[in-house]
């Protein structure tokens, strides 16, 4: 408390609210009695503080009864910490870690899978390229019908059909028997085969005829037997063979007995 009186700023007594002086005019002046006043503050100020330290003790009191509860009370660490729970963290991670391997080991697979395709599907285009062919790029095709050489493939199948036709146009009224071997020979696999086996076949019986002998003949009877020709004329063939055989065996015949004449006419004759 403030030892100044709050009026005048005077020394006052410890215990009393204002000094002698200001105590005295007040109590003249206003008619009241400073002494209880003072009296009755003293007693309150005392009042609150024996209540407190009242207040203190039974909390203090208090405090050590919760204490001493607390601390007859036995404290139990939790049972998990003793006894972890089975599959825990070490089985989650065993988990992912396999979870890991499995995905490694599939990308993986999937990596050398598209690697591998894409190094074969390389060579078979490569290898369809340098052979340039029908049938070469229809087995690429066939093959590979995702490729990325897929359309070229087919590009470069449709030209070289284009390609027969336009070759097969000119020679489709030729008479010349090796074009029409050659083209048969670079196109095996083309439609146009069975139009060139038959006009290989019509010329060579043709120039069987033109040769009308027994060595032409024969020589169409073996062609279409060994598979060279169709041999659509072979009964025809055979029938000139025959005719040129017994011609041949008749002039033969004749001219024997004509030798046989002459020597009986002419002896010593040769």
């Amino acid at each position: 408390m403030s030892q100044k009186c709050p009026l005048c700023e005077k020394n006052k007594p410890k215990e009393s609210l204002f000094c002698e002086d200001c105590s005295k005019k007040i109590s003249s002046d206003f008619e009241i009695n400073i002494d209880n006043k003072d009296k009755s503050y003293k007693n309150n100020n005392i009042v609150a503080e024996q209540s407190e330290e009242v207040d203190t003790k039974s909390f203090q009191e208090k405090k050590k009864v919760v204490d001493k509860k607390e601390t007859a009370i036995p404290k139990y660490e939790p049972i998990e910490k003793n006894y972890p729970k089975s599959g825990g963290k070490s089985g989650k991670s065993l988990f992912w870690i396999l979870i890991g391997i499995v995905l490694l080991a599939g990308a993986f697979l999937i990596y050398n899978k598209a690697i591998l395709f894409g190094n074969l599907e390389q060579r078979a285009w490569e290898s369809a390229l340098s052979e340039n062919s029908v049938s070469g790029y229809l087995d690429f095709i066939k093959s590979h019908p995702d490729g990325k050489y897929f359309n070229e493939a087919q590009d470069a199948l449709l030209k070289l059909k284009e390609d027969e036709a336009e070759i097969w146009e000119k020679l489709k009224h030729s008479d010349s028997i090796n074009e029409l071997i050659n083209f048969s020979r670079q196109h095996e696999n083309s439609l146009y085969i069975p139009l060139v086996r038959m006009r290989i076949d019509s010329l060579s019986w043709v120039s069987a005829l033109r040769q009308n002998s027994t060595e032409s003949y024969l020589e169409y009877i073996n062609n279409s037997e060994s598979g060279l020709l169709n041999g659509d004329y072979m009964s025809l063939a055979y029938r000139k063979y025959e005719m040129l055989s017994r011609q041949t065996l008749s002039n033969i015949d004749e001219m024997d007995s004509i030798g046989v004449t002459i020597n009986e006419s002419f002896p010593g004759s040769p």
